[in-house]
């Protein structure tokens, strides 16, 4: 059975700091910005925008070493007949800003009537304390390098997708280094866990170690894990605003107006290159073709680079790495609900037009999500998407 839901969302904002417990009144909220993205950041960013009076300005301004942001999403589907609420996610966050000075005053100078701006980044500390360690070092003898990544992320809930070259090491020195994403670099330039580029991303709930393929990795969370978008000219209609849940097909879908999609068709790599060649030290070597918007009467433009612990393999990486970047395309929409577009599940989009370039199946590598309210909170997710070639 296919449902159309469409999703709005309640969200409560407290500030803590000693035994205060102080909570941020809603039309207070100006905007919350949630981004993640998979390819350049290790976790996501949250960015909230407050307009306070200017006691409690000085307040979050001046407890940032003690105090906390407590924030509640909870999500509904107003087209629901009973609008029962979900948990999309609680968290309590350590926060950063940069306040103007000139507006921290002191008790005898508060003046309730005065209202000022101040924007607060939120992170999670234990993200942070997890990909750090205080040493990795090591010597492993007849290990791969799947056995040695459990060995060091055994204390986080990894989501790790089957390595294409889990390569047996019959001796390994790991060098002294100070976290996981450091590891991870060093692992990959001794074998490539995947044929493309790896990402390593930690969110909230799970840490992801999976390859720029598009690849169903099932969580077994309740969620689905294909979503369906569709690129339509028309204009989407007023009762498709939101988006479809098929229980039966066990899929998300959601049409989009070609107005709402940014495309990036990047033909600049086959200007500068379209072969890629590689050696190591010990006279090992690979080439390969880059398939990425290719002209028909482009010639053959070559790069040669030099790959270290004859790790050839490297060089196909680099190659879907930069055949990724040749068509992005990132589609803005509201109405949807952004906690089951994860970088885990199979993306497709069909084009109702004859650019039929743009059909296919791509990958997720970039989701923000901003939040504004007006009686109720709604909010635009931003999905960023490759396409794999």
């Amino acid at each position: 059975m296919a449902v159309e839901s469409n999703f709005e969302f309640d969200i409560t904002l407290n500030f803590l700091y000693d035994k205060e417990n102080i909570i941020i009144n809603s039309n207070r909220i100006l905007n919350i910005v949630i981004n993640r993205d998979y390819i350049n950041k290790n976790m996501p960013t949250i960015y909230i925008t407050l307009s306070v009076q200017s006691d409690m300005y000085s307040t979050i301004a001046n407890h940032m070493e003690n105090g906390y942001f407590l924030l509640k999403i909870l999500k509904y589907d107003k087209n629901a007949s009973n609008n029962s609420k979900s948990k999309y996610f609680n968290i309590k966050f350590n926060y950063i800003c940069d306040p103007d000075r000139n507006k921290i005053l002191n008790k005898n100078e508060l003046n309730k009537e005065d209202y000022h701006t101040i924007t607060v980044g939120l992170y999670l500390q234990s993200i942070i304390d997890n990909n750090k360690k205080k040493i990795i070092n090591g010597v492993f003898k007849n290990n791969n390098t799947i056995s040695i990544i459990h060995y060091y992320t055994k204390h986080m809930k990894m989501v790790i997708e089957n390595f294409d070259n889990n390569r047996n090491i019959p001796l390994l020195i790991i060098p002294p280094l100070n976290s996981v994403t450091h590891l991870l670099e060093f692992l990959n330039s001794v074998s490539i866990f995947y044929n493309t580029q790896y990402i390593y991303f930690m969110d909230y709930n799970y840490t992801y170690l999976i390859s720029g393929k598009a690849t169903e990795i099932d969580l077994k969370d309740g969620t689905y894990n294909t979503i369906n978008i569709s690129i339509i000219d028309d204009g989407v209609p007023e009762k498709e605003q939101g988006m479809t849940i098929d229980k039966n097909k066990k899929y998300y879908s959601f049409k989009v107006d070609r107005r709402r999609i940014d495309i990036n068709k990047n033909k600049s790599i086959d200007n500068r290159l379209n072969v890629l060649s590689g050696v190591s030290s010990t006279g090992f070597s690979s080439t390969t073709a880059i398939n990425a918007n290719k002209s028909n009467d482009s010639g053959n433009k070559s790069s040669y680079i030099r790959v270290h612990n004859d790790n050839v393999s490297y060089v196909n990486q680099l190659k879907k790495t930069l055949e990724s970047k040749s068509v992005v395309l990132t589609i803005t929409r509201a109405g949807l609900d952004p906690s089951v577009f994860t970088p885990n599940k199979i993306y497709n989009i069909k084009d109702s037009a004859d650019d039929t370039i743009l059909n296919g199946k791509y990958k997720l590598i970039g989701r923000k999500e901003i939040y504004t309210y007006n009686t109720s909170y709604s909010c635009i997710t931003i999905l960023t998407l490759s396409k794999i070639f």
